[in-house]
């Protein structure tokens, strides 16, 4: 969705308390839902949320049937997770419960990053629509290429990432 001079559209922001909101601002009228807290932890142990250091969204297309797939890449903490789902309406649905945070994790570095950056940018090798993305953490900076088309919704990084 594109903005306007009156409306922002679809807005994904990620806060110091490890929440990514949805906002959309339609001149003076806002709307913030919740879409996701980083609730780290398990049995046992205290829950922490841990800040969200950077957000990015891409449009993918699936590998299998060529619909078009939202993948958002969030920097939280010790990783970088990735949504992946149909659309922005449906695609937190599967990630929810105790093992969510798990589940959207795609690579973790040694210790938190709570200054960390996420850039996507265009691919200087490869086909002239590839994007790599830029973690900046605390033990270097995470590269991977986003895959498009995606085989699958929890592969849409190259694996393994490398470490500038």
């Amino acid at each position: 969705s594109d903005s306007s001079a009156s409306s922002t559209r679809d807005l994904i922001i990620g806060t110091e308390r490890g929440q990514l909101l949805h906002v959309i601002i339609e001149g003076k009228e806002k709307t913030v839902k919740p879409l996701f807290a980083f609730d780290l932890g398990g049995p046992g142990n205290e829950h922490r949320r841990v800040p969200v250091c950077g957000v990015h969204r891409e449009r993918t297309v699936s590998a299998s049937d060529g619909t078009e797939r939202t993948a958002i890449f969030a920097a939280a903490g010790c990783g970088i997770y990735a949504f992946v789902g149909p659309n922005l309406e449906t695609l937190f649905q599967k990630y929810q419960g105790e093992t969510a945070t798990s589940r959207a994790l795609v690579y973790e570095v040694p210790r938190d990053s709570p200054r960390g950056e996420l850039h996507v940018d265009a691919s200087c090798v490869g086909p002239a629509f590839s994007k790599v993305l830029f973690w900046l953490t605390g033990v270097g900076v995470l590269a991977a290429t986003i895959k498009n088309p995606i085989e699958a919704d929890n592969a849409v990084l190259e694996s393994p990432p490398g470490i500038i």
